[in-house]
């Protein structure tokens, strides 16, 4: 995301909040006046860290409507924007975790355990991954980069994002 200039970078946001099933909790959807003003304050912000990203999520959901509560576009919009540590707060997802309320710091806390005790067998399915790479379609040409996206912390994470979102949508 950062390196868009401001009018491509809000763009995007509508993009992402449409991609990701947030957009109808927003007025006027990809029309939002907001998105440049969303945009501009992305592209000043650093990285998140486990000390900033739930202060950042919470910010960022009263600025985007401010007579109700995303938390869930928030969070997936400064997920693209810091991916790891930002933790995706999806409906489907708080119901795989029996999360029914509280704070945004609340679920964290609660994703945080449950991915601490699938993490060794997420890793040791990205091993798998990795060694069976020959069965996939990702060309030659393409394997560096594969391998540094499977290797990051964010890629465990977002693949536990989608197995609590699948997970909660039965």
């Amino acid at each position: 995301m950062k390196d868009k200039d401001m009018t491509a970078m809000a763009a995007t946001l509508g993009d992402i909040a449409t991609a990701y099933s947030v957009i109808r909790g927003i007025p006027d959807g990809r029309r939002y006046a907001g998105w440049d003003d969303t945009a501009k304050k992305l592209l000043s912000m650093k990285k998140l860290s486990a000390s900033t990203y739930v202060h950042a999520v919470d910010q960022l959901q009263s600025e985007l409507v401010k007579t109700r509560k995303l938390m869930s576009a928030a969070s997936k919009i400064l997920w693209f924007h810091s991916k790891s540590p930002v933790k995706i707060f999806d409906k489907r997802a708080a119901d795989a975790l029996d999360f029914k309320n509280g704070s945004y710091l609340d679920y964290c806390g609660r994703w945080s355990s449950e991915f601490k005790q699938s993490e060794e067998a997420i890793l040791r399915a990205i091993e798998k991954l990795i060694q069976h790479i020959d069965c996939t379609t990702i060309p030659p040409a393409g394997r560096d980069e594969f391998y540094d996206v499977v290797n990051q912390k964010w890629f465990a994470e977002r693949v536990f994002d989608k197995y609590l979102w699948e997970k909660g949508g039965k």
